[in-house]
């Protein structure tokens, strides 16, 4: 009986201390949930630094102020400011759902570790940081340049842009500490290009090939200086501009008082040559002045096989656009016209000729009644005994006799030898005798003066 009661006072025993500690642990369970609410549990740490105080506080973390420094330059800003996002709510939020009672105990007895993770788009990041300290560089690569007329590689130069790995580390550590955060940057290296040298050698090559141009007023031969001013290069490839070579093309048509009329092929040309490794040389052609008188005529055959008229028609505008011949140099257009002309050119079969004017034409030479040039077609084809017998073309008896009855359309009569050895006058009948003249298809000097002056020119 005794033992059965000894046995039960111990039952009972045990029930009170197990009450009693179970109790004493509801308290301080209860007692840290009281006192821990809406804080950080002690010994909480955000990757590895130990943090207090307010749940506040790791909500906070992404509007929190860093200090961020680079060189001698430092700036305030956010994690928000620079478009980096966190896991910091979702840590916040962990924290305060600990507050459960039987949790809240294990906590307070325990260590309690969270990692912090930033997430940034780079580019972004870096735009960001430029934005506060200008850090981004670009590289300068490797480039063609002239230095006193030669042409010569520069080496490039590194450029720089912000280490955005090393500078998420140092934030992700700064956000929780508040230490200072220095921007870390890594060197940009320039883009390697080995056919510059290659490149520079063939242009100084090109440079040192002769350019002359000719002209009637004398060469110009262009000197180092000009060449060099007609280079066109991006930094990277070379070529002569046709534009820049004009422009000297003009300074130099200025100094000899000229003007040309293929000047731009000319430049062109050069630029072509010089770009092929070549020499050049062009040819300028003076460009006529602009007409101050316009004289229209016809072409027509008169018995003569139409299969002429081609030739014909084309040797008469030759001869008479001609600045040596009576355009005067350009002052003087002779224009062909179909009708309304004012002297009509004709080849003429020979027994045709002498219907123009008996008196004035027979069936073996040319001539010119009133309004009508008349080519006898057996000249055309055989210029005369005379001609032929001091050695002259049958292109240059062409040019000679449309010359001296065109001439005599513009009111020009006969003309003499006027000295042995002296160019004819193509008013002379040189198709009769040279009188001791050379042959001469072209109008002389005094010849052109005349008609300047007969019309005002």
């Amino acid at each position: 009986m005794i033992q059965q009661i000894r046995k039960l006072n111990k039952k009972r025993l045990v029930s009170v201390v197990a009450g009693f500690v179970i109790g004493l642990l509801l308290l301080l369970n209860h007692f840290a949930y009281v006192v821990n609410k809406g804080k950080v549990l002690p010994n909480t740490s955000v990757n590895g630094i130990a943090v207090n105080g307010s749940i506040d506080h790791i909500y906070g973390i992404d509007s929190k102020t860093i200090e961020l420094r680079y060189n001698d330059q430092s700036q305030k800003t956010n994690l928000k400011s620079l478009k980096i996002s966190t896991n910091s709510k979702a840590i916040a939020d962990e924290i305060a759902g600990s507050h459960e009672y039987i949790r809240s105990i294990a906590l307070f007895l325990g260590k309690h570790t969270y990692a912090l993770e930033l997430d940034a788009d780079h580019d972004v990041l870096k735009e960001e940081l430029d934005k506060l300290f200008e850090i981004s560089l670009a590289p300068t690569d490797p480039a063609l340049s002239f230095e006193d007329g030669v042409a010569q590689v520069k080496q490039g130069a590194p450029g720089r842009v912000v280490d955005t790995d090393e500078l998420l580390s140092k934030i992700k550590s700064a956000s929780v500490s508040g230490e200072l955060v220095d921007v870390p940057v890594k060197p940009i290296e320039p883009q390697a290009n080995p056919d510059l040298n290659a490149t520079a050698e063939s242009v100084n090559a090109k440079l040192e090939k002769a350019v002359t141009i000719k002209s009637s007023k004398g060469n110009y031969v262009a000197t180092k200086a000009d060449k060099v001013s007609w280079v066109a290069f991006d930094g990277l490839a070379f070529s002569f501009d046709a534009a820049k070579i004009l422009i000297t093309l003009r300074q130099v048509q200025f100094v000899k008082s000229a003007k040309w009329s293929n000047i731009n092929a000319a430049a062109t040309q050069i630029a072509k040559d010089l770009g092929a490794n070549k020499d050049s040389t062009v040819t300028v052609t003076d460009a006529l002045p602009t007409a101050l008188k316009t004289i229209t005529y016809c072409v027509q055959l008169k018995n003569v096989n139409t299969g002429e008229l081609a030739g014909f028609k084309s040797k008469v505008a030759q001869v008479l656009a001609d600045s040596r011949g009576w355009s005067l140099g350009g002052k003087v257009r002779f224009a062909a016209v179909d009708s309304g002309c004012q002297f009509i050119a004709w080849l003429s079969a020979p027994n045709d000729v002498a219907a123009f004017s008996p008196t004035v034409c027979d069936n073996y030479y040319s001539c010119r009644v009133g309004n009508n040039v008349i080519i006898n077609y057996d000249r055309w084809v055989g210029a005369t005994d005379p001609w032929n017998a001091a050695g002259g073309s049958l292109s240059d008896y062409r040019s000679m006799v449309i010359n001296h009855e065109v001439g005599h359309w513009l009111g020009f009569g006969h003309s003499n030898c006027p000295g042995a050895g002296t160019p004819a006058p193509v008013m002379q009948q040189q198709s009769i005798s040279l009188q001791g003249c050379s042959f001469n298809p072209w109008p002389t000097q005094t010849e052109l003066v005349s008609l300047a002056n007969k019309y005002g020119l």
